[in-house]
């Protein structure tokens, strides 16, 4: 499965795994966020994480959307991001509904997945 289909269908339970761990305001970037996505793809995500945020804590919730979601995840936040990347990242910036929007195979469950 694309995962941007996954995202799209698992939302709700991807955005409640990411408050768990304090982390806000998550956005997509890269493939899935541009509807171009293939099912060998990875989901990138930028958060906003509180204070004190360790690597383990990134890792931690990779894994447990890695197996909500059945694909590769990276969670990262704008400070792991060089400054070159970063201007990349944000033109791909888009919210769950906005990436499910733009794949053509996720327009029937857009209107279930509300942003994380």
């Amino acid at each position: 499965m694309r995962p941007s289909t996954s995202i799209a269908e698992h939302g709700d339970q991807a955005r409640e795994i990411l408050e768990r761990a304090g982390m806000r305001n998550a956005k997509l970037f890269g493939s899935a966020a541009r509807g171009e996505d293939t099912e060998d793809s990875d989901l990138d995500v930028l958060v906003e994480a509180p204070p004190g945020t360790t690597l383990y804590d990134m890792a931690r919730v990779e894994i447990e959307l890695e197996e909500l979601l059945g694909c590769k995840v990276e969670v990262l936040t704008e400070g792991f991001l060089s400054v070159d990347v970063a201007t990349n990242v944000k033109a791909d910036l888009a919210s769950i509904p906005e990436a499910a929007e733009r794949n053509a195979d996720t327009r029937s469950v857009v209107s279930s997945v509300r942003g994380l």
